[in-house]
């Protein structure tokens, strides 16, 4: 058995793959990266024990997989679909944002499990469940990511749009949905570049929306690899963007960032927890009902992390 390994450790791992990725293939579209990271990823699929701070031991698996086409509610895992929120618009009925009938709800779905035994049945249950939404933007030998404006809008402010799956608003049995998070990392962008000097970096929709245009909300903007040196050593309190891997570490330890769906053993978000259901059920993770997804699927690649956290000395 491999030595216990720390979250730090496991944080920097992940950090690396990508970036090593991105520097092997710089030729590669954001799509092509996500599928190809996620494959890497897979060489975790072994349990073994981590320390988690001021938690103790655990032993962590981790499980992922990639999807090659897109569902029109549209979402997808590394399947190479994409998820899709669809949103009822028209020439009398304009709910999406920026007027727009359909957006990615991201590139790869990050959901972290802990658990916990109950000494009174002998048996095991979910403490904390949480998930973030990542959006993958990459820059080939520039000094700026491009941010579509409808995608940021409905990123930074989600509750305000109903959506469902499917290809158009008619088409489909699938209910309407609407996500509600107090989470500011629901969704994460991960910005990447094909320059070894520039690192993978996390920054929240909050801090995205800085740079959009409050004349022309609707105009895609860029944002300079410049700005982050000024949040890099900024003293807020408050953590809106930093390095990929300390994004990886505040997810991934106990009672970390992200939306929960789980917490202290109680459901404390049914919605995002359906949600999250669904697209379990489109990539495979879950058993699905036949035909539930039939003609869901379109160009893209999504993939799903799933990372569990159970206690080691009942493990």
């Amino acid at each position: 058995m491999r030595g216990i390994t720390s979250l730090d450790e496991i944080s920097a791992s992940l950090d690396e793959i990508l970036k090593d990725v991105i520097l092997r293939n710089p030729s590669l579209s954001e799509p092509q990266i996500v599928a190809m990271y996620i494959n890497r990823i897979q060489q975790y699929n072994n349990k073994y024990p981590i320390w988690i701070p001021w938690s103790g031991y655990y032993r962590l698996q981790i499980r992922s997989k990639v999807v090659s086409q897109k569902p029109y509610a549209l979402f997808a895992k590394v399947i190479h679909q994409k998820p899709y929120a669809l949103f009822n618009t028209g020439p009398c009925n304009k709910t999406g944002p920026c007027n727009k009938n359909r957006v990615e709800l991201g590139d790869i779905l990050f959901v972290v499990k802990y658990y916990k035994y109950n000494n009174k049945n002998k048996s095991r249950m979910i403490d904390q469940m949480r998930v973030s939404f990542l959006q993958a933007k990459l820059n080939k030998n520039t000094n700026s990511w491009k941010i579509s404006a409808h995608q940021q809008e409905f990123l930074f402010t989600p509750s305000k749009y109903s959506f469902h799956f499917g290809q158009s608003w008619g088409d489909s049995k699938e209910r309407t949905r609407r996500i509600t998070s107090k989470s500011k990392w629901l969704f994460t962008y991960l910005l990447m570049s094909t320059s070894k000097d520039i690192p993978n970096l996390a920054a929240s929709p909050e801090l995205v929306e800085c740079w959009r245009d409050p004349i022309q909300p609707c105009k895609d903007y860029t944002i300079p690899v410049s700005s982050f040196v000024s949040v890099f050593c900024s003293k807020t309190p408050i953590f809106m963007c930093g390095g990929y891997a300390l994004w990886l570490y505040k997810f991934l330890r106990k009672n970390g960032i992200g939306g929960y769906i789980i917490n202290k053993g109680q459901t404390s978000n049914s919605e995002l927890e359906d949600l999250v259901n669904t697209i379990y059920r489109f990539t495979g993770l879950l058993p699905d009902p036949p035909d539930e997804f039939e003609g869901y699927s379109g160009e893209g690649t999504f993939g799903i992390v799933e990372f569990t956290f159970t206690p080691l000395e009942e493990g």
